[in-house]
């Protein structure tokens, strides 16, 4: 959305509405079934000064299994060379290494790129320089005039036969050798030292005040609804929400501070869709006081989260800026270089649409929580080619879009706004980043209604516990009777209402047991019938926190619905 406020019309309002009416409706594709394992490759691309915090990056993921290569960005082009000419250089020696890669019969190149480097840097250091490309439509040129789109994009592409990314790309633009090498630090702890929790299923989104007036309440509900259809209920999900009127408003007075606890509490995925602008995310205002959802300097507070790092996505126009002047940061950037920060960011570096920010969302939700791609930068390019190549869902949706675009004037189709997109969103992180996901699957998983039971198995698993609960639906909020009105009331005792209304808004647990698991890794549990009866009961979840035999963690999830509902 736009970075400078606008002040909507009813007849663009309603186009709005009628966009995220129809994302609601998707039904989600059948996962594609994984393709054959081959020799993965990883390159490291880097100016002359970062050569050994990359040589220390190359270390670490041949450790990790990869095929490593190293490329000085700087031996590509004769000294005085232009941006340009160096940013094709190092296209032409990618398509080299890519060509080269191993592969095995049908399957892709398992290839992924980091640019460990700066877009800019001062006193004439050597940088990565990113790509512009024209930005042809009016409505997404922002008040400072900037007409074009940086890009990382064309370094993906592996020939000029189209313009969909071949292999996961990365940046972690870092303009010194300690910061580089405490990206590499920050990854490491994610990939080795991460616990084990149910942080790894627990997805933290965060919304900005629509400014829609009374529209706004509707804009919520469908905005759940669509998270209800895309997210399995393994999954757990808060919502916060920066609108008092809704009861997933945290309090106004300390709004940021949640936000910071919620990027710090440990997640999977920290989502966030909203306005942005290059240095914060969005304010809101209550009466007459204006309150910041997330800046930089509030970054500054974010505390450790031992390990349990999330990823970003934030959905929103700014924030994935990288090409600032030397001295200028973006919050994405600050993001990724904070060490209690998410491990990888993936954001918009210009003005975004909401049509297409729509899609961004869902397509990375669904490479993340029902594709569960590997690895951070898997998950990113199947969603970027996700918006360049729909599927048949995503083509239902466009034609009837469609119509609205005509009757709104968008300077640009459904497709076109798509395809701008896979320019806009980049990713900010190593792109071989493994997820963290819970490794292990709970075998044997079985609720049953007649007996009022639920069991299942952890294969390896050798001590541990699980964690069973009986939920309803993420539109329901089960205990709303408690709830309080907020209207009439300001100061500390809007904040304390606000706050009691936030958290029962989020609770969906109806009910909660632990039980260990046995010396095979089994468990078992009763549930109670009165509970299982009640018509808000929809499911029963299940989170495994567990060891193998070395120690190491092998949590798993599942969820099952409740029969007849």
């Amino acid at each position: 959305m736009n970075a400078a406020r606008r002040v909507y019309p009813p007849s663009e309002v309603a186009a709005l509405r009628q966009i995220l009416i129809l994302v609601v409706a998707l039904v989600l594709a059948q996962a594609a079934p994984a393709a054959a394992q081959t020799e993965r490759t990883w390159l490291v691309v880097h100016p002359a000064p970062l050569v050994d915090a990359a040589q220390r990056w190359a270390e670490y993921r041949r450790s990790t299994g990869w095929r490593v290569q190293t490329l000085d960005a700087g031996s590509l082009a004769p000294a005085g060379a232009s941006p340009e000419e160096r940013a094709n250089a190092i296209q032409a020696q990618l398509r080299r290494h890519f060509a080269s890669a191993p592969a095995s019969g049908t399957a892709p190149r398992d290839f992924a790129v980091l640019l460990l480097g700066p877009v800019a840097a001062g006193d004439g250091q050597p940088v990565i320089p990113t790509w512009h490309r024209p930005q042809t439509d009016a409505d997404l040129i922002g008040r400072d005039g900037l007409a074009d789109i940086a890009t990382d994009l064309p370094y993906q592409l592996a020939d000029d036969l189209d313009d969909l990314p071949d292999f996961p790309l990365g940046r972690i633009p870092a303009r010194s050798a300690a910061e580089a090498l405490a990206a590499l630090d920050k990854v490491k702890r994610y990939e080795t030292q991460s616990p084990g929790g149910p942080w790894r299923r627990r997805l933290n989104y965060l919304a900005g005040e629509g400014g829609f007036g009374a529209i706004d309440a509707l804009l919520e509900r469908l905005f759940i609804n669509m998270v209800d259809q895309i997210v399995p209920y393994d999954f757990d999900v808060s919502m916060t929400y920066a609108n008092p009127r809704s009861p997933y408003c945290a309090p106004p007075g300390r709004f940021s501070e949640v936000v910071l606890d919620r990027l710090s509490e440990g997640a999977l995925l920290v989502n966030y869709m909203g306005h942005g602008q290059i240095d914060m995310l969005d304010r809101f205002t209550v009466g007459l006081n204006r309150y910041d959802v997330c800046n930089i300097e509030s970054l500054h507070h974010l505390r450790g989260s031992g390990n349990r790092l999330p990823i970003a996505l934030l959905v929103a126009c700014w924030t994935g800026r990288v090409d600032l002047p030397a001295g200028r940061r973006g919050l994405g950037e600050m993001m990724l270089f904070n060490g209690n920060g998410p491990v990888a960011v993936i954001a918009a570096t210009r003005i975004s649409h909401p049509y297409a920010n729509a899609l961004v969302q869902k397509g990375f939700t669904q490479q993340l929580c029902e594709r569960r791609r590997a690895t951070v930068g898997a998950a990113h390019l199947a969603a970027m080619r996700q918006l360049a190549e729909p599927d048949e869902i995503d083509r239902q949706l466009e034609g009837l879009a469609a119509p609205i675009a005509v009757a709104m004037k968008w300077k640009s189709t459904p497709a076109q706004l798509r395809l701008m997109h896979v320019s806009i969103y980049g990713l900010l992180g190593d792109p071989a980043t493994r997820i963290a996901y819970p490794p292990a699957e709970v075998a044997q998983w079985k609720f049953d209604a007649a007996t009022a039971s639920a069991g299942g198995r952890v294969a390896g698993a050798r001590s541990g516990e699980a964690i069973i609960t009986i939920e309803t639906r993420r539109e329901t909020i089960p205990r709303l009777s408690e709830m309080r009105l907020a209207a009439g009331v300001g100061g500390e005792v809007l904040d304390a209402v606000l706050a009691s209304n936030y958290e029962l808004a989020n609770d969906k647990v109806l009910w909660r047991t632990t039980v260990s698991l046995d010396d095979v890794g089994r468990f078992t549990a009763e549930l109670p019938r009165e509970v299982l009866a009640n018509p808000a009961a929809q499911w029963v979840k299940v989170y495994v926190t567990a060891t193998d035999g070395d120690g190491a963690v092998a949590d798993a999830c599942a969820s099952a619905p409740v029969s007849g509902r």
